[in-house]
């Protein structure tokens, strides 16, 4: 198969998985090498730039700051995304990431990254200013050839020795340099090939977690899934840094299909002290931001102060992160036009996050909709312009989301369109009252016949003894 560089054309007529974000531009590809790795699994894919009707006008994101959480591929990954998806950022995104380009072996992503970025100053009359030459991407490429024909001597050159541990460590080694070059079909395949090599358990983990960092980079869930199964930690000392990336995979995994739930629960485990070893994929500001919004879409507010507000694991990332702290409080303080505000105002910047950009709109829709839940719970009647005014809409915008939660079973009310009253469901009382009733007396009478069976049992000596010792 040809080489799969960073990114390839997005193919016509596919969709992406991610609501309000479409194929645009390159996409990553690594599929054949994956379907040889996972036997078959079909892969998913990640888009790289927004809908021209969502792009990002405003934000708050000090790029400098930014950059400097991230590490490796990750890094020019997410400053590439703020580049194409950020007109307001896009000239010191676009340098940022060049800058960072310069520094790889991958000569394919920083020529796509400088036709882009002069296509830009072009366009809008800029200096293009500070950019590689061409002779100069060429010597990157040239030297990645050179560096690459010369680890492929020595795996050749130690399959016919036949020892195993040299065969396994120079597929390692040619499996590295292909993945800093962004060849990440050939890359999985050394890793792969490393790990049919591999004599203890050490040599195993080391080749999954290669191959899950190529899945991340694709942005392939369903390998990355896999090999986030399989990683094992080998000895207390990298316990604590494989485990993080373990559960760094898996709550991404989750984030990606809609679990958020089991995504929060996840991120809620992270351990903080191990937070830097996952910076080529996300920062610990994102830990917190990832595990709050998931836990403010599906935790009710008595868990929101268990799991969030009360467990001192997690309040380190809070402490990074003063709005996610706050509006878990408003929350759970049913002070629901504070919780709604602080939202909106993290929501650019939230679609500027390569991973989060495809689900914002749908967690914000979810925590409005337990901000309705839980604001209409203690009441039996509730006038809607006063809902309308403390969660910062309309009434006729909160009709229809209050009629698609009655729909949905999540609200047991009725509108009064007339009066513009929202009215608790009625329930019946005292059949209520008569079910719990039968209930409990069916429990009860299941519990005595239980009981004067085992007597009967005991009369008759009908019982297991314990074998006599010969």
């Amino acid at each position: 198969a040809a080489p799969a560089c960073r990114h390839l054309a997005a193919a016509r007529g596919i969709t992406s998985r991610s609501l309000c974000i479409h194929y645009h531009h390159r996409v990553h590809s690594c599929t054949s090498a994956i379907m040889d790795v996972d036997l078959g699994v079909e892969a998913d894919t990640q888009a790289l730039q927004l809908d021209p009707l969502q792009q990002v006008q405003e934000t708050r994101i000090d790029l400098d700051a930014y950059g400097k959480q991230y590490t490796g591929r990750g890094k020019i990954e997410r400053l590439h995304f703020i580049a194409r998806n950020c007109p307001s950022l896009r000239v010191d995104a676009y340098r940022a990431a060049i800058a960072e380009l310069r520094k790889t072996l991958d000569g394919r992503w920083l020529r796509e990254a400088v036709r882009e970025y002069k296509e830009h100053c072009d366009k809008n009359a800029l200096p293009c200013d500070n950019v590689p030459s061409a002779a100069e991407i060429d010597q990157i490429l040239h030297n990645a050839v050179q560096r690459r024909e010369q680890l492929e001597n020595e795996v050749k050159n130690n399959r016919t020795g036949m020892v195993k541990e040299l065969i396994r460590v120079s597929h390692m080694e040619l499996g590295e340099h292909l993945f800093r070059c962004g060849d990440l079909d050939a890359a999985i395949k050394n890793f792969s090939k490393s790990r049919e090599a591999a004599t203890t358990q050490a040599h195993h983990t080391l080749a999954y977690l290669n191959i899950l960092k190529c899945g991340l980079d694709c942005h392939r869930w369903k390998t990355v899934e896999i090999y986030a199964n399989k990683l094992q930690p080998t000895d207390s000392g990298s316990e604590g840094a494989i485990g993080a990336y373990m559960r760094c995979a898996q709550g991404l995994v989750h984030l990606m299909s809609q679990d958020y739930r089991v995504a929060a629960n996840i991120f809620l485990s992270m351990p903080f002290n191990e937070s830097d070893a996952i910076r080529d994929i996300m920062a610990v500001r994102d830990i917190a931001v990832y595990g709050g919004l998931c836990g403010l879409a599906s935790f009710d507010r008595q868990m929101l102060k268990k799991r969030f507000l009360e467990q001192p694991n997690f309040k380190p990332f809070l402490e990074t992160v003063p709005e996610i702290r706050e509006t878990i409080r408003a929350f759970y303080d049913s002070n629901y036009k504070r919780c709604l505000q602080l939202l909106a105002g993290m929501k650019n910047d939230l679609l500027l996050d390569i991973y989060m950009s495809g689900h914002v709109q749908i967690l914000f829709d979810r925590i409005r909709q337990n901000c309705i839940v839980q604001y209409f719970s203690p009441f039996m009647s509730a006038d809607m312009s006063s809902m309308a005014a403390v969660l910062n809409t309309s009434v006729q915008e909160l009709e229809k989301e209050v009629i698609q939660l009655i729909a949905s079973n999540r609200l047991q009310a009725r509108i009064d369109s007339e009066k513009q009253v929202l009215l608790a469901r009625s329930v019946n009382e005292r059949a209520a009252a008569f079910a719990k009733t039968l209930e409990l007396s069916e429990q009860y009478a299941m519990h005595v016949r239980g009981t004067l069976f085992r007597v009967a049992m005991l009369r008759k000596n009908l019982q297991v003894r314990n074998a006599q010792p010969s």
